[in-house]
């Protein structure tokens, strides 16, 4: 009964941390994952094509909405690159992102849902690496 309680309470936990993210994507050795979210495919070149000129070899990437639109964070790259990822987003509107790719139905499997991206990695078809 008290793991019950503690898996309910974790998934609870789990929803409310990520209500505001609109997209997550991970970065490794060159290509680019979508692992949750919405992203347009010319954002998530540009974004690929940044990361691989600055030489990060691992990264995430996390869009938030906030009061003022989308707040961008990544871990695993410098402030430098960041603000450079942060000025590519800036040059997509919020209508572009929120209509991406909102007609087409993406399967994913529980793994990505849940957001384990080392998992993601090992479950992505070809078609989903950039």
């Amino acid at each position: 009964m008290i793991w019950a309680a503690l898996i309910a309470l974790a998934l609870i936990v789990l929803v409310v941390a990520r209500a505001g993210e609109v997209f997550c994507l991970s970065f490794r050795n060159g290509k680019l994952l979508r692992v949750r979210g919405q992203i347009p495919q010319g954002l998530m070149n540009d974004f690929a094509d940044t990361l691989r000129r600055a030489n990060v070899t691992r990264a995430t990437l996390k869009a938030h909405r906030t009061a003022d639109g989308l707040r961008l964070t990544a871990s695993g790259v410098s402030d430098w690159d960041l603000q450079r990822l942060r000025n590519q987003l800036g040059h997509h509107g919020w209508s572009r992102l929120r209509t991406s790719e909102a007609g087409e139905k993406q399967k994913r499997s529980l793994v990505q849902w849940l957001g384990f991206a080392w998992l993601a990695w090992l479950v992505a078809r070809p078609d989903d690496r950039l």
